[in-house]
């Protein structure tokens, strides 16, 4: 396998390879923010996505709404899972907002690792960071596998 792939669509057509047939890929909440698959580093177990900062996801303060944000995280969690053979979903988020999501930026970059598994739970976290490397959120979560 290759160590590092850096072609959305060879992401996603693997994380599709790795879920059961009956779910859809890429699932609705991750095209709705319209991401994009920059990178999966088989070795490291990190999966990196790039996330627009459009206007129908700001507050009234024209910040990404956190939900959002924190959305753009898990979006990039539960692929991570699959990819690796943990397939999960999240059962705890703890979440750390940073700096906020300012319309000036053009996207965030999300960037998730797994750093332990047992037989039941995944344990990982992910930072969201803007375009100049600036952290702006991170999430340390706990999935349950299902698979």
């Amino acid at each position: 396998m290759t160590t590092v792939i850096t072609d959305h669509d060879e992401i996603v057509r693997r994380w599709q390879e790795a879920s059961p047939k009956d779910l859809a890929f890429p699932p609705n909440c991750f095209l709705h923010m319209e991401g994009r698959f920059v990178e999966w580093n088989f070795d490291e177990n990190t999966l990196t996505a790039r996330f627009p900062c459009k206007e129908e996801f700001y507050n009234p303060r024209k910040f990404m709404q956190g939900g959002f944000v924190v959305a753009a995280l898990d979006n990039v969690l539960g692929p991570l899972s699959y990819l690796t053979g943990s397939p999960s979903v999240t059962t705890q988020l703890n979440t750390s907002f940073v700096r906020p999501v300012t319309p000036t930026l053009e996207y965030v970059e999300v960037k998730a690792v797994i750093h332990d598994k047992t037989t039941t739970k995944v344990y990982s976290s992910a930072e969201a960071r803007s375009p100049t490397g600036k952290l702006l959120t991170s999430v340390q979560a706990t999935s349950h596998i299902v698979g």
